[in-house]
């Protein structure tokens, strides 16, 4: 994206790569131009806000993840206790009251 003086007039192309060559393409010059430009570059930023926001929000859900991962871990913890405290065992995958006598 840029504008480009040229012949002492204000022009406005959008460049693009396409494998080791940059194309121009010419948008438009003077207000016109300087209108989609400022179009442009108010895109390009509101994508990159948007990126950011993306960003911090998988951050702030991968904190949260962890934090119930680790109260779920507790949980568990204190469940198998409470069955084990309350004379059961785990068979097979199933908690069964232990047999006395």
């Amino acid at each position: 994206m840029g504008m480009e003086w040229r012949n002492c007039k204000l022009y406005y192309y959008r460049k693009k790569r396409r494998g080791k060559r940059v194309e121009s393409h010419y948008i438009g010059r003077g207000e016109v131009g300087y209108s989609v430009y400022q179009h442009d570059r108010f895109k390009k930023k509101l994508a990159s806000e948007f990126k950011k926001a993306d960003l911090e929000l998988i951050q702030r859900e991968r904190e949260t993840e962890k934090v119930i991962h680790t109260h779920q871990n507790n949980l568990r913890a204190l469940i198998y206790a409470s069955y084990l405290i309350n004379g059961f065992h785990m068979h097979k995958g199933q908690w069964r009251r232990m047999r006395h006598g």
